[in-house]
Formats: structure tokens, sequence, C-alpha cells
């Protein structure tokens, strides 16, 4: 039992949880893990109070360190034989991990903006498939799978793009694709579908320590769009070939087919969008 003139100080439960606008269970929680226990419970009916007196008040600091985004288990460490320098001390540590969230975050909102704005420009925009064209093309770099697969072996080709995925030091920078790569080797004697032999990589902004990184050169390259499935390029291959022959083009590269939309963002076979694009140079 507790004192009269402390009672005075204490609310149930519900109207606990009413004024904080947390739930009952969120302080049951607290209770049970030795965080926050209720100052009374009552030995009859089990409702459990909770005082309001400034020196017992401790749900409000609970709430404001759960904003700092501090663990349960953090938070109970914090009122552990508190005194000023270990306060500080926890609270320039979660300081410093709340500006590497923020710089994540901000990586992530850049990535997810050049993804709406990608895809904006798809909608709005009207290819012609059947062209065929010279760009030129600035040095990228990317991260490549060692080995290379014909398209049967697509379980294969997805393994290695997740193993590849996971190097990336970025939470979530692949939205709706974008910058996965499928490269081709050895074009000038592809005849049938079989020949094909695919790498996968992902186009990243700078190095990042993998030892699968490699460079994508700075040059001129025939381009061509394409829409359907990723590893039905063949037909596309021979025209940008035919092409290079005709217009006095030696091809000096692998081919890269880019991913512009996949089927993470629709289900609609004619919105997987590709382009191809094969490193050349002029013999005239």
């Amino acid at each position: 039992m507790i004192a009269m003139a402390g009672k005075s100080q204490l609310i149930s439960i519900t109207e606990y949880a009413r004024l904080r606008g947390v739930t009952t269970e969120t302080l049951r929680h607290y209770g049970r893990i030795g965080l926050l226990k209720p100052a009374y419970i009552d030995p009859d009916s089990r409702v459990r109070y909770y005082s309001l007196a400034f020196a017992d008040e401790k749900l409000g600091t609970i709430l404001q360190l759960r904003q700092l985004d501090m663990s349960l288990a953090e938070i109970k460490e914090f009122f552990e034989g508190r005194n000023l320098q270990k306060s500080l001390d926890i609270l320039k540590e979660q300081k410093v991990r709340l500006q590497r969230r923020i710089d994540e975050l901000n990586s992530i909102n850049m990535t997810l903006n050049n993804r709406i704005q990608g895809i904006e420009e798809y909608l709005g925009k009207a290819y012609d498939y059947n062209k065929v064209e010279i760009i030129e093309v600035e040095k990228r770099s990317i991260i490549l799978s060692e080995d290379s697969f014909t398209a049967s072996e697509e379980l294969k080709i997805n393994r290695n793009a997740i193993m590849l995925e996971n190097e990336l030091p970025e939470i979530a920078p692949l939205i709706g694709g974008g910058r996965f790569a499928l490269t081709v080797h050895d074009i000038d004697d592809v005849a049938n579908e079989s020949d094909l032999r695919f790498r996968v990589g992902i186009i990243v902004d700078e190095f990042n320590g993998s030892q699968n990184m490699s460079s994508i050169e700075k040059g001129t390259y025939v381009s061509k769009m394409r829409y359907g499935k990723p590893f039905e390029i063949l037909n596309d291959l021979i025209t940008m070939r035919d092409y290079c022959n005709s217009c006095g083009y030696e091809i000096i590269g692998d081919a890269i087919e880019l991913l512009v939309v996949d089927m993470s963002i629709t289900d609609v076979p004619e919105e997987n969008i590709y382009e191809l694009q094969i490193p050349v140079k002029s013999n005239k």
C-alpha cells in the first residue's frame, strides 16, 4: 500500500495511456521488461496506476528517446545510473547514428527521385523500337558477375544479381530497375540464341571496393530500344550488327542491355523496356 498523499498523484493505466497517446499494452510491455513499472497495482481489481509526480515521470523521456530511434534496451540502459556525463555521451552517440541514417535517407530519396523522373520520361515518350542510332556515352562503373550464363540458366543469373545487389551500400538503390544490366560477349560470332552468354551487372555511381568492379569506357555506341523479355535479344543484336557493317563501324566490345523499366513495377510485357548499347569505332 502507498500513502494517501501519494495516491493523489496516481491515474489509472487507461487514463495514463490516453494522456500520453500510447496503448495500454505498450505500458504493460514496458512494465514486463522493467522499463516503466506502475506506481501501484490495486490488489483487488489488479488495475495499474501510474504516478504523475514530476520526480516519477519517465514515460515522456522514453517517448522522446524513441523518437531518436533508440531501442528499448538502449533506453533501459540510459536510465541505469544516470548522470550528466553518461547521458551526454549516449545522446552524442545517438546523434552520430541519426546523422548516418539521415545521410542514408537522403541517398534513398535521391535515388527515388531519379526513378520517378525516369518513369515519367518513359510515360511521356514514344520509343521507336525500329530505330538504330549512334550515341556518345560517358564512362560508367559497373559491378559484374564473374561467370557468364545462357538464357536457360536464368536461375543462376538471378542468383548472381542478388549477390551483386548485396554488395551495394545503399538500402534501396534499385526501385524499378534502372541500374541492372546484362552484357553479351563476342556478338560478332553470335548466330543462335544458344550462343548468347550473359553476365549480370549493376551500374554504380562510384567505386565501392567490390572485387567485381570494372569500367564501361566512354565512347561511341550503337543504341537501340527494345521491349519484352530480357534474354530474347538475338534479332536486335543482328539488326545492330548489320547496321554497323553497313555504316562502317567496327564493334569493339561487349553489348550492354540496360533495364529502363522492368517487371518490378509493371506486369505489362510491353512496358518492360530495355536499351541495347554496343561500343563501336568508325572505320571511315
